[in-house]
């Protein structure tokens, strides 16, 4: 005899587009004794082949029911790719709005160090005038503050510390670091590595034409 609870089981399973399901399948039992006198070889066992056949008529019946699943999961496959399209998009134009952001940061500080380099000169001016004698005290004073404001407002441009209203009514984007920490978080960056992002491109100046009547018209 065999050895308890062995046997060969083979069994092939196919499921039908209306919803039925074809098997089939063999098993050989090797519990059953193979030693009978009506056998030509001791190690000969007896092999069952079995084969089922099974439809639904109601629940479960019909190609387009059976269909129904694979329609769904292909149509929410389509709307996960649209989803990933959307979100990548929409990572590129939040990258590009946020360095140009960036490029106008870097423009209005770059303005403002030359109006910082106009105020040193007319300090130093000033100053040589009240030592010829042609100036006026309180007009290198005049200009020594305003230079001070000035550096004040520097620091705000660069990296929004302080509490300087003018420096914010002038301020016309965000601050420079402000705008790089955006741009770094959009990028995956560490907020600080001790690299500087600095934009090379120069924005594109192209006249805008705009015709009146053809928007009227519309």
């Amino acid at each position: 005899t065999g050895l308890p609870g062995s046997g060969d089981i083979l069994s092939l399973r196919k499921l039908l587009a209306t919803g039925g399901e074809v098997t089939a399948g063999f098993n050989t039992d090797y519990d059953l004794t193979n030693v009978t006198g009506s056998r030509a070889f001791r190690a000969s066992y007896n092999t069952r082949f079995s084969t089922t056949f099974r439809q639904p008529l109601l629940q479960g019946a019909g190609v387009e029911m059976n269909r129904m699943p694979i329609i769904i999961a292909r149509l929410q496959a389509d709307g996960a790719l649209w989803e990933f399209k959307r979100a990548v998009a929409e990572l590129i134009g939040d990258v590009e709005h946020t360095y140009w952001g960036l490029v106008i940061s870097y423009a209005q500080l770059q303005a403002l160090d030359k109006e910082i380099e106009l105020t040193l000169l007319t300090v130093h001016r000033a100053n040589s005038l009240l030592q010829e004698g042609k100036g006026s005290a309180f007009q290198l004073s005049q200009a020594q503050s305003t230079l001070s404001n000035l550096r004040r407002e520097r620091v705000f441009f660069l990296s929004g510390a302080g509490s300087q209203s003018a420096a914010r009514r002038r301020l016309v984007a965000d601050p420079v670091l402000d705008a790089e920490r955006k741009l770094r978080g959009l990028l995956g960056l560490p907020p600080s590595d001790g690299r500087r992002i600095i934009p090379v491109d120069e924005p594109v100046v192209a006249p805008v034409a705009l015709d009146c009547q053809s928007t009227v018209n519309a």
